[in-house]
């Protein structure tokens, strides 16, 4: 198991932590860059992972704790919860929690997911902490009220062009011991995303 899926499997929520793996259900690299293809994939998943490599290698990326076919019942409105969070490979792995549980301060901006025909966003309030646009191909990163993040890109405005987008599901099973190895299987046998993490 490499050190970038252990610090991720380590920055879940505690109660997520016995799921027994990640599991692919969407790649740019099989389905294409279509985001209806993307929400067909991916939208009856409880708990999933938003996964970008960009062109300058950087990765990215989020922890979606509400199922993306909640969309339809939001009308285009943000929606999910406080367990969402935003994160970034490279350099260093780093989280970026709602701001609300460090200051307690339960009426801070809860702009957690927006999922629309045009784009796919994780974060808002006085900026987009995460967006993807329709073709998956680009999207931006800036500072958002609801994570009190620093852009997760170093590109010019936190623009990214996107060279892979992936979503990974947990699937339960109630044991760490068989997450950790069914995890490293599951990435041997594929080859996805987080085989070449840490390549950066």
């Amino acid at each position: 198991m490499s050190d970038s899926v252990q610090e991720l499997f380590t920055a879940l929520p505690r109660r997520l932590r016995q799921l027994c793996k990640f599991t692919c259900v969407f790649s740019t690299e099989l389905h294409g860059t279509s985001l209806t293809s993307f929400y067909q994939k991916c939208q009856a998943e409880r708990y999933t992972v938003l996964l970008v490599k960009t062109t300058d290698q950087e990765v990215l990326g989020a922890f979606l704790s509400a199922p993306w076919n909640e969309r339809f019942d939001h009308n285009n409105r943000f929606f999910g919860n406080g367990e969402t969070f935003l994160f970034h490979f490279v350099p260093n792995f780093k989280r970026y929690t709602w701001c609300a549980l460090a200051t307690k301060n339960w009426k801070a901006p809860a702009f957690f997911m927006l999922a629309d025909s045009q784009r796919i966003v994780v974060g808002g309030g006085n900026g987009w902490g995460l967006s993807i646009e329709e073709d998956l191909t680009h999207g931006r990163s800036e500072k958002c009220d609801t994570f009190d993040n620093e852009p997760l890109s170093g590109g010019n405005g936190g623009e990214f062009q996107c060279l892979r987008v992936e979503v990974w599901c947990l699937e339960e099973m109630g044991h760490l011991a068989t997450f950790m190895d069914s995890t490293e299987e599951h990435v041997e046998q594929t080859g996805f995303f987080f085989s070449d993490v840490d390549e950066g």
